[in-house]
């Protein structure tokens, strides 16, 4: 049985970045993963990067899980890069063989009977979880349906129930939808990727539902961070984020003190903390950091961000704690000339 395990999301051939994240995150055996889909295009090293990830899976298959993203799918990387990479640098032959392996990944798993995971989202016509375990595979990515929806479909505010989805292809949801689904199904999140978020991960309906997107600096033209989640055996969840790095700088996870997932926010040195209600998600501003860490700040390359929320596993209400860790990541922190850097955390409660 497995006790810890870490969700990225989209990778999209940012090759760099998923070392980075390995790097954080710890490799396999010793930290386990579930990805949730989307390994190339986009990218310049689709092939590295997913020639890594099924490296992993082969050596590691009880501690190493892939689960296929809508990119995952010949129709689609067939126009956005992955076969041109395979043409330019081996034969077609090559990425036609990575279609037959493509074919065969997995579209959904659920943790702990409790949270459920996929690259896009649900379906209307997804009415029980064995008819994800009931797909046939190997199998191609249909225009519409179940599979097609878990790979594609998006959760919307603008939309009660379902609604028609701006990319041309499977449905929106809202989230009262969301609610009905989990409420059904004695589930309590859903954790999807398939969208860009500022921050790298983003709750919606009530923190009913995340998303989490790992590709920071998406494209060279967004300035998203990158995210990565873990789970552990009580359900509590943590979130680790790559923040963008400048066009002069590139991040690196293993230079931060940063506590791994799972430690306690309470062995931390903290220096400061105060109260946030907050909705859906925690926005920091530098007015709130304080002088402290306003010094951290100017002095470190970057800031490092740690959030963790629980689930209850028991029925009834959800005690959602929020914790919120900055570290200075600079080589001031290497050479002690801090106290092993500057903490400060925000408890949340239910707004």
């Amino acid at each position: 049985m497995i006790h810890n395990i870490v969700l990225p999301g989209d990778v999209h051939g940012q090759y760099s970045d998923l070392l980075r994240l390995f790097e954080y995150g710890g490799l396999p055996p010793e930290a386990n993963y579930l990805f949730l889909g989307d390994y190339v295009d986009r990218g310049k090293q689709s092939l590295e990067t997913i020639c890594l990830l099924l490296a992993y899976k082969i050596k590691y298959p009880e501690n190493f899980f892939l689960l296929r993203g809508n990119h995952e799918c010949a129709s689609i990387n067939r126009i956005y890069g992955f076969y041109d990479e395979c043409k330019r640098r081996f034969n077609v032959r090559l990425w036609k063989t990575f279609t037959d392996c493509f074919n065969c990944l997995p579209v959904a798993a659920l943790i702990d009977e409790k949270i459920l995971c996929m690259h896009g989202g649900i379906s209307p016509d997804l009415h029980n979880l064995d008819q994800i375990r009931n797909l046939q595979r190997p199998t191609d990515v249909p225009d519409t349906g179940l599979l097609c929806d878990l790979l594609w479909s998006d959760p919307s505010k603008d939309v009660q129930g379902w609604g028609m989805n701006d990319r041309g292809v499977s449905y929106t949801f809202g989230a009262d939808t969301i609610s009905e689904f989990l409420q059904k199904h004695d589930l309590d999140l859903i954790c999807r990727a398939h969208q860009v978020v500022e921050d790298g991960y983003e709750f919606f309906a009530n923190r009913q539902l995340v998303t989490i997107f790992s590709a920071p600096n998406y494209c060279g033209e967004f300035d998203n961070a990158g995210a990565m989640m873990s789970v552990d055996d009580t359900l509590m969840c943590s979130f680790q984020i790559l923040k963008p790095a400048d066009k002069k700088t590139k991040l690196n996870f293993g230079s931060t003190t940063t506590a791994k997932p799972g430690n306690s926010p309470a062995v931390l040195p903290w220096r400061k903390s105060m109260i946030l209600n907050c909705a859906t998600k925690i926005a920091v501003t530098t007015c709130q950091l304080g002088p402290e860490l306003l010094m951290v700040q100017e002095k470190s390359r970057s800031i490092l961000f740690t959030v963790t929320f629980g689930i209850a596993k028991s029925k009834g209400k959800h005690d959602h704690k929020l914790f919120v860790s900055f570290s200075n990541v600079d080589e001031y922190v290497a050479e002690n000339r801090y106290r092993s850097g500057v903490w400060m955390t925000f408890e949340a409660g239910k707004a």
